[in-house]
């Protein structure tokens, strides 16, 4: 009897250490989705709104309504609700947009950076992924679509993935971190740079009450002196563009005498020529036996004139 319970259990142990093993997979498989929902979440919530906020902060609402003798407080609560609808209305906007390209405008999902897939997730990333709330900046006329439609792929394939199926790397790398780029980008080089202007210019002229309030003004309005230095670019871009295409137009009409378009294998009045049905038009036997004639014609010519003979030029055919 001791010998069969001993044996029961030895045959009942590797079953439940089996069971809590799984269970144990279990339990740190679901931590760890829950952990890597809570990082997202918290990210896409809170830094992105909060950042969007401070941004619409700096560049608008604090210039208006303080002076340069005030420091301006920035209601934290306000600006993320800010912040908060501004990612929605953006978010909405991109598969609202994306839905309408896709039943009304061109076909771009054969373009680089247009598929869902992340070879071609990566080959547009380099030029699309610094557009993510200015989709109109870049080189090419549908790149403002060709960036919708690459957002709209990148956020359809995290709601069809759902809760479980979180490809965390991939929204990490393609969602959230160029979004946090612009934002750093817009919020943390304006500072910096109107910082250190201030600081310098406060211990090049420690007494001048001037100069301090010239300091302070560079400070506040240090974002919008980055943001029109962008736009300068831009325009300067968009100009240079215009230029271009006016200079080579001016040279086309002034020097371009004309084009003509002829097929080969069709007659002047447009009738194809004989045999053109049958061969498949470019490759016909009559125009075989013309190119040859002439080729034939043309060595004869060649021969006479390396024999000292004249050379007869052809009469031109009147019509």
């Amino acid at each position: 009897m001791d010998e069969e319970a001993s044996g029961s259990g030895t045959a009942e142990e590797p079953f439940a250490l089996a069971f809590f093993k799984k269970m144990l997979e279990g339990i740190c498989a679901g931590f760890l989705l829950g952990a890597k929902w809570a990082i997202l979440l918290v990210i896409w919530l809170g830094v992105i709104p909060l950042g969007l906020g401070l941004m619409g902060e700096a560049y608008g609402a604090i210039p208006i309504r303080s002076t340069l003798t005030e420091l301006p407080l920035v209601p934290l609560m306000q600006v993320w609700a800010m912040g908060l609808v501004f990612l929605k209305i953006w978010a909405r906007c991109v598969l609202l947009a994306a839905r309408a390209i896709e039943v009304q405008g061109p076909d771009l999902q054969g373009r680089p950076g247009a598929g869902g897939d992340e070879a071609n997730q990566g080959a547009g990333q380099d030029d699309l992924e610094a557009n993510a709330f200015f989709p109109w900046e870049g080189d090419g006329p549908f790149m403002a679509q060709r960036a919708i439609l690459l957002w709209n792929e990148r956020f359809r394939r995290i709601l069809n993935d759902g809760v479980m199926g979180l490809d965390f790397p991939f929204a990490m790398q393609f969602i959230i971190w160029p979004i946090c780029r612009q934002i750093f980008r817009a919020l943390c080089m304006p500072f910096l740079l109107g910082y250190l202007a201030e600081k310098a210019l406060n211990v090049m002229f420690p007494d001048e009450l001037r100069m301090f309030l010239f300091a302070r003004a560079l400070r506040r309005f240090s974002y919008h002196i980055y943001a029109g230095y962008f736009v300068s670019l831009r325009l300067q871009e968009v100009f240079a563009k215009l230029y271009r295409r006016l200079h080579d137009q001016l040279i086309d009409e002034e020097y371009l005498v004309g084009k003509q378009l002829v097929n080969f294998g069709e007659s002047v009045d447009g009738e194809e020529t004989a045999g053109g049905d049958d061969q498949g038009g470019p490759g016909s036997s009559s125009d075989a036996g013309t190119v040859s004639a002439l080729a034939a014609e043309g060595d004869a010519q060649d021969d006479r004139a390396a024999g000292g003979a004249e050379v007869a030029l052809p009469e031109p055919v009147v019509a």
